[in-house]
């Protein structure tokens, strides 16, 4: 999600600023956020603010859910197998990911 702000001019040069958070649909964008964190994984205790509802494709978002577990069963470290590992035990994220 982003945040937009727009910027209103009214009269007597009173400005208002309404902002609008939307969806954007960039798997560019979403696979970059994985990446980084599939590269640096100490980023993802510093990403509370965003979650899996966040990602607009549901595979992205289980792979980022699935980063989430590890790091609430205390594995800091983790690589593409156990994030893997993680999917295949989890029968939500299993169904997201192999439809």
């Amino acid at each position: 999600m982003i945040l937009v702000q727009i910027l209103l001019i009214y009269g007597r040069g009173v400005i208002k600023i309404k902002e609008y958070t939307t969806q954007v649909y960039d798997e560019s964008a979403e696979l970059s956020i994985i990446g980084s964190l599939l590269v640096n994984n100490e980023f993802i205790l510093k990403t509370t603010y965003l979650k899996e509802k966040h990602f607009y494709f549901p595979e992205l978002a289980s792979i980022y859910e699935s980063m989430q577990i590890l790091i609430s069963e205390g594995i800091i470290r983790f690589d593409t197998l156990s994030i893997i590992n993680t999917i295949n035990a989890n029968i939500n994220l299993k169904n997201n990911i192999y439809k």
